[in-house]
């Protein structure tokens, strides 16, 4: 096995001693990240960012090995996290909770919600039921059976130059949430969920709504103040197909720039689409 921690430099950009530093964890293989945070780095160094990429080159979620690297949250001004049930060594969950426990701002992806699976013998053992509530705003229920038609609840400066009118779709499916009531929500989505799903309770009132037909809607996209005093954006927008759609990606974009306080994007600054394959999931090689 080979670990992978990439800082990625594009070509022709003298990058300041004062650029903002992000750094990106992949901790899964579920939607290929690896392929669309990579995507990311390289746009944001196009932007005068420092980037650098933590990722390995094996499927890390259940695996006691787990990520390399993790120092590099030392020097980050800003986390982006796309992680799914994770079992870290103590040692290298320390950096996470050491970055989070510093006040710093996070931006999480998705699975993140559900990032971490400890075994119950683990000291860790809470924070697997713990993470996606106090990083990201909320746990992880379902999902729905299709795709995602996402419009706008909250104006805001992140959305700037990303066109969402009325609607826009999202190849990914709505990821059930309970947002915090102290959370602002930018973005809502609305998909179809079959009958096992109606079913479940917990689905139904975790739900902002669901008709009879069995199409529900919820929250997608927000910002929110952590108990450590960090600014925090989730985003269940963030299936590889997604990332072919350059509005997401601005999106994205004009988050990490406001989670550093820095002004956004204009609608003129080139915002690249990103080819993150259409697999659900990385394919590793033996």
């Amino acid at each position: 096995m080979r670990l992978i921690a990439l800082l990625i430099f594009f070509c022709g950009t003298l990058l300041a001693a004062d650029a903002p530093h992000v750094v990106f964890v992949v901790g899964t293989p579920h939607y290929n990240p690896k392929d669309s945070m990579a995507g990311l780095a390289k746009q944001m160094q196009e932007l005068g960012w420092k980037a650098t990429v933590i990722d390995t080159d094996y499927n890390a979620e259940d695996n006691e090995v787990g990520i390399e690297g993790l120092e590099a949250l030392k020097d980050a001004d800003l986390a982006v996290f796309y992680l799914r049930f994770l079992n870290l060594k103590p040692e290298q969950f320390a950096h996470i909770e050491n970055y989070l426990k510093s006040g710093k701002p996070v931006f999480s992806f998705r699975t993140t919600n559900h990032g971490f699976r400890f075994p119950r013998d683990s000291q860790l053992y809470p924070w697997g039921k713990e993470f996606g509530v106090r990083v990201t705003g909320s746990r992880y229920y379902p999902h729905s059976n299709g795709k995602t038609m996402v419009s706008v609840v909250n104006q805001h400066e992140i959305l700037t130059g990303v066109e969402i009118s009325p609607s826009r779709q999202d190849q990914g499916s709505l990821y059930v949430v309970d947002a915090p009531k102290n959370a602002t929500v930018l973005l809502e989505g609305k998909s179809y969920f079959n009958n096992k799903n109606n079913k479940h309770a917990k689905v139904k009132k975790a739900l902002k709504e669901m008709d009879e037909e069995g199409n529900g809607r919820d929250d997608v996209f927000w910002t929110w103040e952590n108990e450590w005093g960090g600014k925090v954006i989730y985003s269940s927008i963030g299936h590889p197909v997604s990332f072919r759609d350059s509005n997401w990606v601005r999106l994205f974009v004009n988050g990490f720039h406001w989670l550093l306080d820095k002004p956004v994007p204009s609608v003129d600054t080139k915002i690249k689409a990103i080819d993150a394959g259409t697999v659900m999931n990385t394919v590793y090689e033996k």
